[in-house]
């Protein structure tokens, strides 16, 4: 059986080749083309020639006609000098004459070698032309007419002009040969064009699976810009399934990196308070500790998991209230800094509520502020300001309020924080981290409409040159 594939593999190869499709569909029509052309021509030839054949025998009878006298006994003479042509004397000659009246032969040309046939009865004047296979092997041309005598009496007779045509058949073989040869040459030269065009015309094809290869080697990124017009759609939607699959992948890259960075909070908080004597010696401010930051945890996985499903903001959500979520974030971030005698002061309107899940919140917060205290801030002030066109976000308005995060640390270390937002960016490349947690927090809050500006300095810089964080959330 797999034998008997082989060949029908062959094929069905050769059929799903657009290009050998194209070229045996061209070889095919040029093929009829080439035919039908040569049947015409030959045809036509045929047919010139033919009538050529009638007018020259017409000229031979009428020049017979010339060199004939009848005389009142009704006897034939042909001046052998006035015949049109040398040839009718030569025996070897193809073309033959003779006269006939009444069925009886009167005269006949010494190219005759044998008994000219009879010819037929036809009305006076009147002409009959045959050709090769009309009744006989020749062209045959015959003409009744008359002789008129000076008593008014008149002779009745025919005459006849007989032609092989092998002088002709030999010119029109040749011509036939001619032209078959000329044809199929011209065909394969057209085809050999054809097939030319066809590889410049499907050469942008060919280009297009050249680069699907290169994407599936990971050579190239995406489909080039510069193709033909009737590619653009196919390219733009390709490449645009690529641009998406790409972001979808780093999407989920980010993902992990925002999780890895959220859960390093409480995790650490955790750890304190298991190494931690005083927290091991009171139970209640442990269990308080781990229900506290394993629900965080678990509802950090929750929303990475929701936002892994479907990335888009939350537009109707439900109002969750600021100041509870903040100041639990920054108990946990006293708690972890301890050492440093950390103090952070929140001072929100208890009842301002914003349109962000308190997950997100939970990750902003708790991201902003782990930063703060990470890098030498010992105050950091959470407070609900007015909207200034000087240092709030753009988003700022009647239907967000604006959060300001001051603190006493070194500040951001560049002169321009918004290179901070690029994940993997990072000031203090000798402290722990991983560059993700300002891109986390621009992503969160992109997602649902917030928006988030770094600033130098703020109301506690002092010795050192403080850092001010501000947000834009959406209510």
């Amino acid at each position: 059986m797999a034998r008997d594939r082989f060949p029908d593999s062959g094929r069905h190869a050769l059929m799903n080749s657009i290009r050998s499709r194209l070229l045996l569909a061209s070889a095919f029509v040029l093929a009829v083309f080439v035919l039908a052309i040569a049947a015409a021509v030959s045809w036509s030839v045929e047919q010139r020639a033919d009538a050529a054949q009638e007018d020259r025998l017409r000229g031979l009878v009428y020049g017979i006609l010339g060199a004939t006298e009848v005389k009142p006994s009704g006897r034939v003479n042909v001046n052998a000098g006035a015949l049109p042509d040398p040839a009718l004397l030569s025996p070897s000659s193809d073309i033959q004459a003779s006269i006939h009246a009444r069925g009886q032969l009167l005269w006949q040309s010494s190219s005759s070698v044998v008994l000219a046939p009879s010819p037929d009865l036809l009305p006076i004047g009147a002409w009959r032309f045959a050709e090769p296979g009309d009744g006989g092997d020749d062209y045959r041309l015959q003409f009744s007419t008359a002789w008129l005598f000076d008593d008014g009496e008149e002779f009745p007779f025919e005459v006849q002009v007989l032609d092989r045509g092998d002088a002709l058949a030999r010119e029109l073989g040749q011509f036939d040969r001619s032209l078959w040869w000329t044809l199929s040459v011209a065909a394969l030269l057209l085809l050999a064009i054809q097939w030319f065009l066809l590889r410049r015309a499907l050469a942008p094809l060919a280009h297009a699976g050249d680069t699907v290869a290169a994407i599936e080697r990971g050579e190239q990124d995406r489909f080039d810009d510069d193709v033909v017009r009737e590619l653009q759609p196919l390219t733009r939607g390709l490449n645009a399934m690529l641009d998406s699959e790409r972001a979808r992948q780093q999407g989920y890259r980010h993902l992990v990196d925002d999780l890895a960075h959220t859960l390093r909070t409480p995790l650490t908080v955790l750890k304190n308070a298991g190494s931690d004597p005083a927290s091991n010696a009171d139970t209640g401010e442990l269990r308080r500790v781990l229900m506290t930051q394993t629900g965080q945890i678990e509802r950090s996985l929750e929303r990475t998991v929701a936002r892994a499903r479907q990335r888009r903001g939350r537009y109707l959500g439900s109002a969750v209230a600021l100041a509870p979520v903040v100041e639990r974030v920054a108990a946990s971030i006293e708690k972890l800094y301890s050492a440093s005698s950390v103090m952070i002061d929140v001072d929100i309107d208890a009842d301002t509520t914003v349109r962000i899940d308190s997950a997100d919140l939970y990750e902003v917060f708790g991201n902003l502020l782990d930063n703060a205290c990470r890098y030498g801030a010992t105050h950091v002030q959470v407070a609900q300001v007015e909207s200034s066109a000087d240092v709030a976000p753009s988003g700022s308005g009647a239907s967000s309020v604006t959060i300001r995060i001051a603190d006493n640390g070194p500040g951001f270390g560049v002169t321009d924080p918004e290179v901070l937002f690029e994940r993997g960016a990072r000031a203090d490349l000798g402290s722990a981290g991983s560059g993700s947690g300002l891109a986390a927090t621009r992503q969160l809050l992109a997602n649902q409409r917030g928006e988030v500006l770094l600033e130098n300095g703020g109301p506690l810089a002092g010795e050192k040159a403080g850092a001010m964080v501000m947000l834009s959330l959406p209510v």
